[in-house]
């Protein structure tokens, strides 16, 4: 996966000490868990929408010590949805979906700044 080489060295920044800069982004990349011979190839894909549903089992260790294990079944999702993450490990591609770290919806900030001037007149 050369592919990958080249995309961190492009899009990691650093600063002028040579240490990583702050980055508001990363690199997600889901691998199928298949044998290598089986993959595709990759794909640049967003984020599709996965059903988790997780169970919260109470366990106890060795040492008598409470800890607890995220299980369940595995997740789910739209697997026909095209360019999504889900999408193309189920059609056994390797997904490389850049994330941005701002989740805000800066398109309804202003939309909502409109409230904070009726709730504060109020």
């Amino acid at each position: 996966m050369h592919l990958l080489t080249g995309l961190s060295s492009e899009t990691t920044p650093r600063g002028s000490s040579g240490q990583y800069a702050n980055c508001e982004y990363l690199i997600n990349v889901n691998v199928p868990d298949i044998s290598f011979d089986q993959i595709k190839g990759a794909r640049i894909t967003r984020m599709g929408k996965r059903i988790y549903r997780d169970a919260l089992v109470e366990r106890q260790d060795p040492y008598g010590k409470k800890y607890y294990w995220i299980g369940g079944e595995p997740p789910t999702g739209n697997l026909d949805e095209e360019g999504t993450d889900v999408w193309a490990v189920a059609q056994r591609f390797v997904s490389i979906t850049p994330i941005q770290m701002d989740m805000t919806s800066h398109a309804l900030v202003a939309r909502l700044k409109e409230w904070e001037t009726v709730v504060s007149e109020q």
